[in-house]
């Protein structure tokens, strides 16, 4: 009778811890689920980081900027100017030949639009232009950014053909006209030489942004990643995050979600740096206005963990040659800012 009794003891136990695990894999697996696996719990360290959805290793390089604040020319923020789209474009060309077995992504953490009081100028609307020619693929929408790219949509203004994919993972739209902004983004890439599929998903979160109503509902950002984060690891290869935050954060959030494999921030001060890894991700800083190009290139096995990984700032001076295309482009809003300008100065002067 007793051993009866132990054993039905036994049976019950092991239904509970089943159950248990199973409650588990699904609210920290299933979309829009309470994300335990996510959460910086000892589940989610146990579970470690994301898996390919390829099932095999890759590679991938991903060219990254930011901060140009409206500024499609070298930066006189530096002696000589530095930067500039037209030159950034002539490197991504030349990386591109040089590596035509390396998947290419390109992305941009913030502050991309001119942060003036005028929301008519411009600017904004070439930033968008400019982007969308380089072949930029995810752009970190600041609520700064947001605002400008909103006041685009009322005009009317926005591309057609918009590919750029404007990113605020943390940031629910109103209704109504707006920009159009994706929670975040999964992007399949190939090099130009091979036939390997490497799927990239993306989000993007800035500090800063809490607080504001004049773009939507802003959520709290481990909210916000909690909801996401399951959703697009269970898609891709590899999950990169774009941020505006300080080093702490950089860290608490890389330990916080194990799934993140690269954190890109931004700055407007920054000259482009690379952080110690936390929670298994690769961290690198861009640099400020866009005076270099930033190219880290990883390699990943099977279950996602990242075993190499090389990070440099490709200086953009001016011996380096712009490309025409670009040229013309930055041609067209020249002439278009200046028109802009002087019809303001004279309705000042009437």
């Amino acid at each position: 009778m007793k051993l009866r009794f132990l054993l039905y003891g036994f049976v019950g136990l092991a239904a509970l811890f089943v159950g248990a695990m199973a409650y588990l894999v699904y609210y920290g697996d299933a979309p829009g689920g309470a994300g335990f696996f996510d959460s910086g719990s000892v589940a989610s360290r146990l579970v470690g980081g994301s898996r390919t959805v390829s099932g095999k290793g890759g590679k991938l390089t991903i060219g990254y900027t930011g901060d140009i604040v409206g500024a499609l020319d070298p930066c006189g923020c530096t002696e000589p100017a530095m930067g500039g789209i037209a030159r950034r474009a002539t490197a991504i060309k030349d990386y591109r030949r040089q590596h035509p077995d390396r998947p290419l992504l390109l992305v941009e953490t913030g502050n991309a639009m001119k942060q003036g009081d005028d929301l008519d100028d411009p600017a904004s609307r070439w930033v968008v232009e400019a982007l969308q020619a380089l072949g930029s693929h995810a752009v970190n929408t600041t609520v700064g950014d947001l605002i400008r790219l909103n006041r685009l949509a009322e005009r009317g203004r926005v591309p057609n053909d918009l590919r750029t994919a404007y990113l605020a993972t943390a940031i629910e739209p109103p209704s109504g006209k707006h920009f159009p902004t994706k929670p975040y983004l999964v992007q399949p890439l190939r090099a130009e030489k091979g036939n390997e599929e490497v799927r990239v998903g993306i989000l993007a979160v800035s500090a800063g942004n809490e607080g504001s109503v004049d773009v939507g509902k802003v959520i709290d950002v481990d909210e916000a990643l909690r909801r996401y984060v399951p959703e697009v690891d269970a898609q891709s290869d590899i999950v990169v995050l774009l941020t505006r935050a300080s080093d702490r954060e950089l860290g608490r959030l890389a330990q916080t979600f194990p799934a993140i494999d690269v954190i890109i921030n931004g700055s407007a001060k920054g000259d482009g740096r690379e952080f110690e890894r936390k929670g298994g991700a690769v961290m690198v800083e861009s640099a400020h206005r866009g005076v270099g190009l930033g190219v880290l290139e990883i390699e990943w096995d099977a279950s996602g963990r990242i075993e190499k990984s090389n990070n440099q700032i490709i200086p953009l001076p001016p011996p380096m040659p712009d490309d025409p295309d670009i040229v013309a482009l930055t041609k067209k809003a020249h002439v278009e800012t200046t028109d802009y300008l002087e019809g303001r100065q004279n309705e000042a002067l009437r």
